[in-house]
């Protein structure tokens, strides 16, 4: 499979290697699958689609961070997931629905491969296990967003923003011999957009987490030196 591999990066089939979705399809599927693909770059706060843009693609992240945002009619940001390497986004809920909900945003530089919806699942159509998994992904989908009402609506500030903190540092951190780093360039606004705060609010909770020891921020990263006390916290 390294040789397959290797000759597929030579034929500039890059794009759907390393996403999740794809793992195990068969050299030929996967070439056939790139023929629908097109490769494209975002810096740092580029937009990559806005509420309400038609929704005829899905979009697989291959490097750096993408966040998907909900907007309300007053204009506030509310934050549901940050995507990494390997990760589809976009509208698949296989209702042909026309529109975008949320709005998706580059945290970081990041490269991008968009595959036509039509034509993915066309191709998802004749292997039912890829089929299979689309389904899964929808699913987890809706169960996320439904996790991140349910602590909007009954967790306080510093519970949702310790939950969020061993979510990022589970899904985006790194080992360090002081504790684990989330390594992502988050500001305290872009955090409050996580857990559906003021940066007010979550500027003064982080200032607590960090007197008591638990954080420690390092160039616009969190170290995470307690992760116990923040699991006590989240209520875990």
């Amino acid at each position: 499979m390294g040789r397959t591999r290797a000759l597929l990066q030579q034929k500039s089939l890059w794009c759907v290697l390393s996403v999740n979705l794809f793992e195990d399809l068969p050299p030929e599927d996967l070439e056939e699958l790139s023929r629908h693909t097109k490769n494209y770059r975002y810096r740092r706060g580029e937009t990559i689609y806005f509420p309400g843009d038609p929704a005829s693609t899905v979009y697989f992240l291959k490097r750096g961070r993408v966040k998907l945002v909900y907007l309300d009619a007053s204009g506030r940001k509310l934050t549901l997931t940050i995507c990494g390497p390997g990760q589809p986004f976009g509208e698949l809920d296989l209702e042909g629905r026309a529109r975008h909900r949320l709005m998706a945003q580059a945290l970081t530089d990041a490269e991008l491969c968009l595959i036509s919806k039509g034509a993915l699942l066309e191709f998802a159509s004749r292997r039912p296990h890829l089929s299979l998994r689309l389904t899964k992904w929808v699913d987890r989908q809706l169960r996320e967003a439904q996790v991140r009402l349910e602590e909007l609506l009954f967790k306080d500030v510093p519970t949702r923003l310790a939950r969020v903190l061993l979510r990022l540092a589970e899904e985006h951190g790194v080992e360090t011999p002081e504790g684990r780093l989330i390594d992502l360039p988050l500001t305290h606004l872009e955090l409050a957009e996580l857990i559906g705060a003021t940066r007010e609010t979550t500027s003064l909770a982080l200032s607590r987490f960090a007197k008591a020891g638990w954080i420690r921020r390092r160039r616009r990263r969190y170290l995470l030196l307690q992760p116990e006390a923040l699991r006590r916290r989240a209520g875990e």
